[in-house]
């Protein structure tokens, strides 16, 4: 029998003139399941389909085929991000993985939405992950000489101690309210973590230089309730607003080629937790600190070094008499 080369196969399509209609019922099912904060950062990410497919959607007869997918992860490495930089490699691929989840879950046999599964033609992020490093302690001090330095620096002070002395989440720390911090004689203290990516109220502690700060921010807003960080005008601080604000210290403070925004000052409080202490129970400690159910996404922020090998290493040749 012979056959013949087919130099145009027919090629899988989705009808995707209800996109935008799909992404809504999707998010509406995660606000059912998941915390609002976690439905926040989906719906941020799902933001840039819904433009990118309003933008091209006619061109494409509203045909989402392999080539289109390729040509969204084109167009998000011109996109902007939250400081109006371009995307990084990190924002884009958490976008795509948001668009194959999408596609998973519509192809569900539970749900039946969409015929196959078409996740598989959304292709990774181009270019490679940033190499992670926490800077030394030293030099983190300079992050706070550069927030002393700012327009309103008691706030942006404790704003640093906070994420760094306590591994919270930005999206937790704008949500803080002045009665949730209990500050100890010593200075140390707690801070109630009521809206959680879990859904699960926790409490983080702080130690004593994290109390100074917040006591100097206290002092300076003198309030007994309501947003324990404000923006102008007074308002509770978003978390872009603190995105921004951090990136400004760490510009000021010249840290930029080790530090992005918060969430590396939540690596470096998670490094800092497990450097010396090595055991699974350390690990489950610093889970319940920092708000994860699964004690595996803990280690994966932990960003060991080299030395840290060279510091533990042990090996049974090493172990002879």
């Amino acid at each position: 029998m012979t056959h013949s080369i087919n130099l145009t196969p027919e090629q899988p399509a989705l009808d995707a003139a209800d996109l935008n209609p799909l992404i809504e019922i999707y998010l509406r099912d995660c606000t059912s399941r998941l915390a609002p904060i976690t439905v926040a950062g989906y719906k941020f990410c799902l933001s840039y389909l819904v433009r990118w497919w309003d933008e091209v959607g006619p061109s494409y007869e509203y045909k989402i085929t392999a080539l289109a997918m390729q040509q969204f992860a084109r167009w998000l490495e011109v996109q902007s991000g939250q400081a109006s930089e371009f995307l990084s490699y990190n924002s884009r691929e958490m976008i795509l993985t948001r668009v194959r989840t999408l596609f998973r879950w519509a192809s569900h046999p539970s749900r039946n939405y969409i015929g196959r599964d078409f996740s598989e033609f959304v292709p990774v992020a181009t270019g490679e992950p940033p190499i992670r490093v926490t800077p030394e302690v030293e030099r983190l001090a300079k992050l706070f000489e550069a927030a002393a330095r700012s327009v309103n620096p008691a706030r942006n002070r404790a704003i640093m101690a906070v994420l760094l002395g306590t591994g919270i989440r930005r999206g937790e720390l704008v949500r803080l309210n002045v009665e949730d911090v209990q500050l100890h004689a010593n200075g140390a203290g707690r801070l109630m973590i009521r809206k959680t990516k879990t859904k699960t109220p926790r409490i983080a502690i702080f130690g004593e230089r994290t109390g100074r700060y917040l006591a100097v921010h206290l002092d300076s807003i003198q309030q007994t309730s309501g947003p324990l960080f404000c923006g102008y005008p007074g308002r509770r601080i978003s978390e872009l607003g603190v995105y921004r604000c951090v990136k400004d210290i760490i510009a000021a403070a010249g840290l930029d080629d080790c530090l992005q925004g918060p969430h590396d000052l939540r690596r470096a409080f998670v490094t800092a937790w497990m450097r010396g202490r090595r055991n699974l129970s350390d690990a489950q400690t610093l889970a319940l600190q920092v708000g994860h159910a699964d004690l595996r996404q803990t280690l994966q922020y932990s960003l060991q070094s080299i030395e840290d090998v060279e510091a533990t290493y042990i090996s049974p040749l090493e172990m002879l008499p």
